[in-house]
């Protein structure tokens, strides 16, 4: 981590902020994907 101040700190956080909300929005997207096919799995176990 490097000790500069000012403005350019802010960006740097906006950056890191956007990266860690798009890693965050994957494995969201990930989990509802295995929801989905756990569902289907259940619905299949049922029907049977």
């Amino acid at each position: 981590m490097s000790g500069s101040q000012g403005a350019g700190t802010e960006i740097d956080y906006e950056v890191e902020w956007r990266r860690m909300l798009s890693r965050i929005n994957e494995r969201d997207a990930g989990a509802e994907r295995r929801l989905a096919e756990a569902e289907q799995a259940l619905n299949r176990m049922f029907q049977r």
